[in-house]
């Protein structure tokens, strides 16, 4: 199942490396990034596909709805976790940053 070769999907949104990838425990549709220049995001799949061709990278980027959950800090977020209803993420400023219910707001 596994391609050596070649990324199954490749999506360049973030302008710094991706710290962190969690999906949401209740709604795998829905994942959040975080990344080294300290940009939070939540990304939603549409669900207009069949299960099985979901994350088929032709037609992938035409399927994603990309949210920023808080302005960029311009310092790194290193992790993440997706808890109950909220998303808790950690910087290099030593902060610990909860966004409460971020499903619901988008």
């Amino acid at each position: 199942m596994r391609n050596t070769d070649s990324p199954i999907i490749l999506n360049t949104a973030h302008n710094e490396s991706v710290s962190e990838l969690q999906f949401h425990p209740e709604n795998p549709n829905h994942f959040f990034t975080c990344s080294t220049l300290g940009e939070l995001w939540h990304w939603d799949m549409k669900q207009d596909t069949a299960t099985l061709h979901q994350w088929r990278g032709d037609t992938l980027n035409e399927r994603l709805n990309v949210t920023a959950l808080a302005e960029p800090l311009y310092l790194p977020l290193n992790s993440l976790d997706v808890v109950a209803e909220s998303v808790i993420t950690t910087c290099d400023n030593e902060a610990t940053y909860i966004i409460s219910k971020p499903l619901s707001v988008l």
